[in-house]
Order: C-alpha cells, then sequence, then structure tokens
C-alpha cells in the first residue's frame, strides 16, 4: 500500500493557503497517511475509541497469527489501526481496525512473510502487547505506534508514544526480556 508523505502534503497545502491538519479534521485526505505532529495525533487520537494494545488483539483474534507491526493512521479523515501480522502458515497480512468500532478486517495478504520478519518474530520472547506494557510504564501516553524491526544491527520494538504533555517519543524495547533500552524524543 502506498502512503503519501505528510511533509510533502503540508508543504503542497501550506502553498494553498490550507494545513494538513484542517484537511484531516475536514475529512479530505483522500489517501491513508501518519500523523507527524503531536497535533495531529492528538486530532486523530479524539475520535479513537480504543488503545493500540486493543487493536492488536482485534486484529489477531481476525486473523490468527501473532503481530509484528502496528500503528494509528488516517484515512479519508477518519483514523484507523493498521496491523501486520504473520499468520500460523507464515503469511505476511495487513488488517485494518476501525478505531472507533473496533471491527477488523483482513485488508490484505501479502503472501509469504519474509524470512527476517519470520526469524525476528520467533526470536522475539516477548509480544507487541507486552512492549506496549513496558513502554508506557516507562513513558506515560498513549502508544500510537509499535513496530518489531532493526536498529543498527540489533532487534529492537520501537513504541511511538505521545505523552500526556503531548511530545512524542520513542521507546525501544528489548525483544528478549522486555527492558527499555533507549528513549528519546522523537
Amino acid at each position: 500500500m502506498k502512503y503519501l508523505q505528510p511533509s510533502a502534503i503540508a508543504s503542497a497545502l501550506r502553498a494553498g493557503g490550507l494545513s494538513l491538519i484542517s484537511m484531516v479534521v475536514m475529512g479530505t485526505a483522500s489517501a491513508p497517511l501518519y500523523a507527524e505532529t503531536p497535533a495531529q495525533w492528538q486530532a486523530a487520537l479524539q475520535q479513537t475509541r480504543l488503545s493500540l494494545s486493543q487493536a492488536i488483539d482485534a486484529a489477531e483474534k481476525a486473523v490468527p497469527g501473532r503481530a509484528f507491526d502496528a500503528q494509528l493512521d488516517i484515512d479519508d479523515g477518519s483514523p484507523r489501526f493498521d496491523v501486520d501480522l504473520i499468520t500460523t502458515q507464515g503469511d505476511h497480512v495487513e488488517v485494518h481496525v476501525n478505531a472507533g468500532t473496533g471491527a477488523a478486517l483482513q485488508h490484505k495478504n501479502k503472501g509469504s512473510a519474509s524470512s527476517k520478519d519470520k526469524k525476528r518474530l520467533e526470536a522475539s520472547k516477548i509480544t507487541l502487547k507486552q512492549a506496549l506494557d513496558a513502554a508506557l510504564k516507562h513513558t506515560p501516553g498513549t502508544a500510537v505506534d509499535v513496530e518489531l524491526g532493526n536498529d543498527w544491527g540489533r532487534t529492537v520494538i520501537a513504541v511511538d508514544v505521545l505523552t500526556t504533555a503531548g511530545q512524542r517519543m520513542e521507546i525501544k524495547i528489548n525483544p528478549a526480556d522486555g527492558s527499555v533500552i533507549s528513549a528519546k524524543t522523537d
């Protein structure tokens, strides 16, 4: 799935006298995009009725498997969660979860999951939900993105948290034991 780069949209909109946030609030954004600023995250979160952890639960119930990436997105002005998981058959499936109702539907089966994603997921001793819990214990707020990935050659679970002060933080979690590796402003 292609995503528009929010910075490119914002630049084009500034030239036309509109802001990205007004486009999101008016519901005129036509393609999924990721919020960049705390204000954009807060606007999306105002319409959200479930947490990222609950969205992962809904996705894993709709399509049996284990999530390795999940984030809050904005689609046609409405927030939704996109959850990528590896099924019990080894396929990489994207599930869309309605952020207001929690309804989860398989969006796309991308075929066999990559060997690197399978290896990372098999090696991880904790789930994305456990990583979310660890990140939120360290940095209170609302989790908006979580991903099992690579950071300079080591596997980490990166969690983006919008703090109660409106700051976006990236917390890196060790997938072997759930400890916090680092925390920085994102």
